[in-house]
């Protein structure tokens, strides 16, 4: 279509709704094409990182319409730069735009109905920001992971492949055969800390309440857990055969409580909730500085509480043994030497007795005479009387071993009371200690959840204001597009991609991103830093587009 035929009219106006529509009807042409280019390459780009991580092809499938829900925002705005480019560049090209000058036109009445189809779309980008992209996140994370979830219950999905990677985990086996896992390599985020499992053989089985998890049967495992390693315990424990239940995707309460999964009205709810929670607290710089911070120190102050709850443990077991054990074994002990020893008495008094009728008869046969028949009978009795004089010296010695252990058992169970009240005392004390680390901890936990309130709200309103700045960003780049596809010529079509791309990844992005990098470490507020990217383009579109205008 030439333009300059309509212009040989006295009806300017007619004229200029016809140029108008022209220009946007080319413009519409050239988004469609870059639209559908830009968005395949997010959606496969997208897709071979799920392949990447162990989603196969059949499963791919049914993720393909979130994929594009949440792509379409990301590409809209460079795509709609790419035609603006590509239209204004041809209209120079062409030499349409001096015809349009020559007819007495003014540019901006052909540029402002691009820009309010720019804005139209604005308005069509931010729609998708705030309600069908979180939808989208969370409708990938469910379907993501429940496809994860299936392949690791999958015999003949586990036959095909040798690793999986899931956000809080990986896994890596060499074979998989007679329903088994061999050599099984599983790495768990919990927390901060990993989780490092080792097995010659897995059976894995479905968790009937929860479906974010899994039931690892392990078999000649290995388990290294950094976490126990900081509180002071034993790491790494060995075992014939057990089981674990590892999470292979978020719980569904977990889906929604991420700020960047939240349509538009649960993000403005949390908003106001977060803005109640800090009302009357003193702002904090850099929040996420002293979050982490705090975080260490809760943590820290944990492995000590935990420490000390363990050294409580033993003292309250050394106190068991020197206040309940030990006397109770000591008086066992003594009662028994004291029965030993009435019954040593006992036999001392009969020996005694006998010793004494031993006398009485040998000295009634020396009254009797001296005859030879009463000789070996006086032999007799004195060898019994020497025998129960040695028995009677025996049962004296058990009797003063028997009083000396007596003592000793009395003697130790003094000193059993003095340890008990000893470790007592250091009980009480090490307790106390504990109450004052609690009592620590409880203060970081509280600040830290002051901390957590403010970086929330940080992190609520950076996403509110990304959202926004991003879905403006079509208009803005529209305002820089124009004179961009002016200045370009139409002279190739890789100079527009070229152009649109350079200023998306090398101006917009890298400013939006600092912004936000800075916001979240509170060395910038929020809005400036997200808006900055938007200011500075936008001045530039606006300085190029009204010089071009003006001319």
């Amino acid at each position: 279509m030439s333009v300059c035929a309509p212009m040989g009219y006295n009806n300017n106006t007619m004229a200029m709704k016809k140029l108008q529509r022209y220009v946007l009807k080319d413009t519409l042409k050239g988004l469609v094409p870059a639209f559908v280019t830009l968005l395949l390459i997010m959606v496969v780009g997208s897709g071979m990182q799920l392949l990447y991580q162990g989603l196969d092809v059949v499963r791919l499938r049914s993720l393909l319409p979130p994929l594009m829900a949440y792509s379409v925002p990301m590409v809209m705005p460079a795509a709609f730069l790419t035609a603006v480019i590509m239209t204004f560049g041809r209209l120079t090209a062409d030499n349409e735009l001096i015809g349009i000058r020559a007819a007495g036109i003014h540019l901006a009445s052909i540029v402002y109905p691009v820009l309010l189809a720019a804005l139209l779309l604005t308005l069509l980008t931010a729609y998708f920001q705030f309600e069908l992209v979180p939808r989208a996140r969370v409708a990938i994370e469910r379907m993501k992971y429940t496809a994860f979830r299936q392949i690791l219950l999958d015999n003949v999905a586990l036959s095909s492949r040798r690793q999986l990677s899931f956000r809080p985990a990986y896994i890596q086996y060499d074979d998989f055969a007679g329903g088994r896992m061999k050599n099984l390599f599983l790495l768990e985020m919990r927390g901060r800390q990993p989780r490092i499992i080792t097995a010659e053989s897995a059976t894995v089985q479905p968790d009937p309440n929860r479906p974010e998890i899994v039931q690892f049967h392990l078999y000649d495992c290995m388990v290294s857990d950094l976490s126990l390693q900081e509180q002071g315990r034993a790491g790494t424990t060995t075992a014939r055969e057990m089981r674990s239940a590892v999470r292979v995707g978020p719980g569904p309460e977990e889906l929604t409580r991420d700020e960047k999964q939240m349509p538009t009205r649960e993000l403005f709810a949390y908003l106001r909730e977060l803005r109640g929670r800090v009302a009357g607290q003193e702002p904090i710089e850099r929040p996420r500085e002293v979050r982490t911070e705090l975080r260490d120190r809760r943590r820290l102050l944990q492995n000590q509480i935990a420490y000390v709850a363990r050294h409580v443990e033993r003292l309250q077991q050394r106190h068991h043994r020197h206040a309940v054990e030990e006397p109770t074994a000591g008086e066992e002990l003594m009662r028994n030497h004291e029965m030993r020893l009435e019954e040593a008495r006992a036999q001392v008094e009969t020996l005694q007795q006998q010793q004494h009728e031993l006398v009485q008869r040998i000295g009634r046969l020396r009254e009797a005479g001296s005859a030879e028949t009463d000789y070996d009978r006086l032999v007799e009795l004195q060898n019994q009387q020497r025998t129960l004089r040695e028995q009677t010296e025996a049962r004296e010695e058990d009797i003063s071993r028997l009083e000396a252990e007596i003592q000793e058992v009395r003697r130790s169970l003094v000193r059993s009371r003095e340890r008990a009240e000893q470790v007592e005392l250091e009980l009480d004390e090490v307790k106390r200690h504990r109450e004052k680390l609690i009592e620590r901890r409880d203060e970081v936990a509280s600040a830290l959840e002051e901390v957590e309130d403010q970086n929330d709200l940080i992190s609520v309103r950076l996403r509110i204001h990304k959202r926004l700045a991003q879905a403006l960003s079509l208009f803005v780049f529209a305002l820089v597009g124009i004179p961009l596809g002016i200045g370009a010529g139409g002279r190739s079509v890789m100079i527009a991609f070229g152009l649109s791309f350079g200023l998306v990844l090398l101006v917009f992005y890298p400013i939006l991103m600092f912004g936000q990098t800075a916001a979240r470490a509170g060395a910038m507020p929020v809005a400036p830093a997200m808006w900055a990217g938007n200011i500075f383009v936008g001045v530039i579109g606006l300085a190029l587009t009204a010089r071009v205008l003006l001319k």
